[in-house]
């Protein structure tokens, strides 16, 4: 399955306002991405389509503290988006790259971005 990267942009967490970025988003395939997290990574999904919601789904690549990997599931309906993160590394990286990846099932219409609060 082939992934799209995404590089996170380094906001100022102090006033930004996350829809004035969107030049900076990512127009989805219907695989997913992946970007390097550091714990203090967001994700942001805008579905602008007409299509059908869209469920975006955050891998747990590591074992929680009980033994278990607990994916994040978000349904994002047709012309909302939402702000997922941060992602501890500890869970959601995988340990030989650092990545967090993630799958969307219907990407029309649909982009993302990776921020990185400083």
């Amino acid at each position: 399955m082939a992934l799209q990267q995404l590089t996170p942009i380094e906001v100022d967490c102090n006033g930004i306002e996350w829809k004035s970025l969107t030049t900076q988003y990512t127009t989805m395939a219907v695989e997913g991405g992946y970007f390097v997290n550091d714990g203090k990574t967001f994700l942001h999904v805008i579905n602008v389509a007409a299509g059908g919601d869209t469920i975006v789904t955050i891998d747990s690549a590591q074992e929680c503290d009980q033994g278990g990997t607990h994916d994040i599931t978000v349904t994002i309906p047709d012309g909302d988006d939402f702000i997922i993160g941060p992602f501890p590394t500890h869970r959601f990286n995988a340990s030989s790259t650092g990545y967090v990846s993630f799958t969307i099932s219907e990407a029309t219409n649909v982009t993302a971005a990776a921020f990185k609060m400083t």
